[in-house]
């Protein structure tokens, strides 16, 4: 190597430089020459060295090249190797795919990977290798695979609300991976239904307008801890909820081979308000109601718009649990509820499976025909009023428009009750604002699941101010 021109490493020191100094100076001339000369015998031989052959033992075969995950809160997974240890050039590489650390696993894993196609096999790279989901993939069609793929992508990412990931995808390879052949098809069969059904379902247009950004007509919204933000957020996820309550659904391994098998079938006839319906019943009815349930599914009639299980889906429908109301200057105000307790939605889906087995499916939906419309809050007091009043007085319920009469006399009330306790909270919530609206003679205007109401459903509400 080239030393460069020092100038001042060829200078005659004159007289005024110490010869210590000097001495120091050249000495680290020479150091700087010594570190800049490169050692180019260990090298020596180098050319001549043994040529180690690599064998792929993976055929040239990898995932996508991606530089990032392409689902929100997923990872992508590729297959790392160990480096070559240069002392011991012929030392065997080892690898790792997820947690398959075995060569044997790892391609057929990627296999697996080659039975998919496009976004499907893309969707597949982001589920973690293990062997468990090996044994899983292998029992499935390349049809079922891709199903499959694009069900664990939808319940995978995290929800705004999560602080921490669900370990529901994980559970639910386990889950299946347990599974009959019938019941993992039928299965995978309503997972993808549940998927199309999300994709087409689309929330119910605000009954008071709204902008082009969304923002609804509206002076105030009246809500507490958080809950429009929260509500807003799965009303328009509400296919991605179903997806994850099914999911945990099959997690829980609560209902027998032939229940599951049944109910699976009947979620892929139905429309996504009649699953939503279905998945929120089974998980949460006690165990010996569950042939209740599925022998009240077996009568529904599913081309019917009105459909007793797309009426509890109203249950977990945060829409439904939206009201609207109307000030005397013609302004609109917001009141949204957080959805019932699941001890609430257990009390009312089985006291509506105790009616179905003593009166029919006939007479719930006479009944529905009377109360469909009225908010989701007061279902369940209003069946146990309608169930505990026709125990007691069963002589009122014989004429064909008994329960006609009993709406009549019974849901106003309950009507009027609710609608005070909803412009209270909205008073109770305008007061503690910095600029209060003002509010005076609220009338309900409608639920948030309904269209716009007509004026001859519009219902006084006495006021609270």
């Amino acid at each position: 190597m080239k030393i460069p021109n020092l100038p001042l490493a060829n200078i005659t020191l004159s007289g005024s430089v110490s010869a210590p100094v000097a001495e120091k100076f050249n000495k680290a001339i020479d150091e700087f020459k010594d570190n800049i000369n490169p050692d180019l015998e260990k090298y020596k031989g180098m050319e001549n060295a043994p040529i180690i052959p690599y064998e792929d033992p993976f055929k040239g075969r990898h995932t996508s090249n991606l530089e990032l995950p392409s689902y929100f809160g997923m990872r992508h997974y590729k297959i790392t190797s160990s480096a070559i240890d240069m002392r011991d050039p012929h030392k065997e590489r080892t690898y790792q795919y997820g947690e398959l650390t075995d060569v044997e696993d790892i391609n057929a894993f990627l296999d697996q990977l080659e039975r998919l196609e496009g976004e499907h096999k893309i969707m597949f790279e982001h589920l973690k290798p293990t062997k468990e989901l090996l044994s899983l993939a292998e029992k499935m069609s390349d049809e079922e695979l891709a199903q499959f793929a694009e069900f664990m992508v939808e319940i995978s990412g995290v929800e705004f609300f999560q602080t921490q990931k669900s370990t529901v995808p994980d559970e639910l390879i386990t889950a299946l991976n347990a599974m009959s052949e019938d019941e993992l098809s039928s299965s995978i069969e309503a997972m993808s239904s549940i998927l199309s059904q999300g994709e087409g379902y689309q929330k119910t247009a605000s009954p008071v307008g709204a902008d082009k950004y969304g923002r609804e007509n509206a002076v105030l919204f009246s809500y507490q801890d958080g809950m429009e933000l929260k509500a807003g957020y799965y009303a328009n996820n509400a296919g991605n909820k179903l997806a994850k309550n099914f999911a945990k659904l099959l997690t829980d391994n609560k209902l027998n081979s032939e229940q599951l098998v049944e109910m699976n079938h009947h979620i892929s006839q139905s429309n996504f308000e009649q699953s939503r319906g279905i998945v929120d019943m089974a998980g949460l009815v006690s165990k010996h109601m569950l042939d209740d349930m599925l022998s009240m599914l077996d009568e529904a009639d599913k081309d019917n718009a009105q459909n007793i299980f797309s009426y509890l889906g109203q249950q977990v429908n945060y829409q439904a649990h939206r009201q609207y109301y109307q000030t005397d200057k013609g302004d609109f105000v917001v009141q949204q509820d957080d959805i019932a307790s699941e001890s609430d939605r257990r009390n009312l889906y089985e006291n509506i499976l105790s009616a179905h087995n003593e009166f029919g499916l006939g007479w719930i939906n006479d009944a529905l025909d009377e109360i469909e419309d009225t908010p989701a809050q007061i279902q369940k007091e209003v069946w146990q009023q309608l169930l505990e009043d026709k125990e007691a007085t069963p002589d009122k319920f014989i004429k064909s428009d008994s329960l006609e009469t009993w709406a009549g006399n019974n849901l106003a009330s309950i009507e009027l009750q609710f609608h005070a306790k909803q412009t209270m909270k909205i008073h109770e919530f305008n007061s503690e604002l910095f600029l209060p609206e003002i509010l005076s003679n609220l009338t309900f205007y409608a639920s948030g699941n309904h269209k716009l109401a007509n004026e001859a459903d519009v219902k006084e509400v006495s006021p609270q101010n």
